[in-house]
């Protein structure tokens, strides 16, 4: 699934991704793609979140990664220069990976714990 948004997101409830891939991309510049609490992973299988555009989760957000999440930073450089930089809330971690892909460098920045 693509979420590429080009107004903000305004919903209260949480992401959760529990099966398959969440592309987090291209949408307009500065536009919040995931307001609130990021879940990644329920135990079964492999579930992913790549973030493809940078500043697209709320800064105060919660990402919470489960033993089968995978969350990624693409750094590529195609055609149109993709950033994967990112700055959340807090991450809480009882296993599952976070990584950066592509020909660069990604940055997450954790602001709480």
């Amino acid at each position: 699934m693509y979420l590429a948004n080009r107004v903000p997101n305004t919903y209260l409830g949480s992401t959760v991704v529990n099966g398959g891939t969440l592309y987090i991309q291209l949408g307009n510049a500065g536009v919040t793609s995931v307001p609130g609490t990021l879940i990644i992973g329920d135990g079964v299988g492999t579930d992913w979140v790549i973030v493809r555009s940078s500043n697209r989760i709320a800064d105060t957000s919660d990402v919470i990664l489960n033993t089968s999440g995978m969350f990624l930073l693409d750094h590529a450089n195609h055609q149109r220069a993709i950033r994967g930089n990112e700055t959340i809330g807090s991450l809480s971690m009882t296993g599952g990976t976070v990584s950066t892909i592509g020909q660069g460098i990604g940055t997450l920045t954790v602001l709480g714990t």
